[in-house]
């Protein structure tokens, strides 16, 4: 792929929402699939139009219309178990929920990752994830709403040495 971007992290891969409100309602009403998709197409156009790759890797609980709705705007679609990508063309993953396998899997990896999330963990828990990920605030009023300005201000740093305390800690 080509660097159409002038930003150190240029390859996103965006982990795709369950689209499945019945057992996924961790944030309440505002988990309802269709909030997450168009939080998601618009996190996608964001990052299309700052020139930027963008992946999308879909929950495997909800693979069929995935790509009629996706595919115009991304650039690939990833249907493989996330477990098995090749990941070495993918600079940061980004998340917006982690009530996942692969955001734990997405934590023991050298990639940059990046959550939305407007929920709090447990003090202790939250200290050491946000050595691991950067946490962008997002809220639900009616539709999602994040500043994609600070994803962008991330997204132009250079990545840091990854910090595994949170995985040694909690997932090992």
């Amino acid at each position: 792929l080509k660097n159409k971007s002038n930003t150190k992290n240029k390859n996103i891969m965006i982990m795709g929402w369950p689209m499945n409100s019945r057992k996924y309602y961790d944030e309440g009403p505002p988990a309802f699939f269709w909030s997450k998709m168009l939080f998601e197409l618009e996190l996608i156009k964001f990052l299309k139009k700052n020139k930027f790759n963008v992946f999308y890797k879909p929950h495997p609980e909800r693979l069929e219309g995935i790509e009629t709705i996706y595919k115009k705007f991304i650039d690939k679609i990833f249907f493989e178990k996330f477990e098995d990508q090749d990941l070495k063309n993918i600079d940061t993953i980004i998340f917006t929920y982690t009530c996942t396998s692969t955001f734990g899997y997405s934590l023991c990896t050298n990639k940059k990752i990046i959550l939305f999330y407007n929920e709090n963990y447990f003090t202790e828990h939250m200290k050491l994830l946000k050595k691991r990920v950067k946490i962008i605030p997002s809220k639900y009023k009616k539709k999602y709403i994040a500043d994609f300005n600070e994803l962008l201000l991330e997204l132009k740093k250079t990545n840091k040495k990854i910090n595994y305390e949170y995985v040694k800690k909690y997932l090992i």
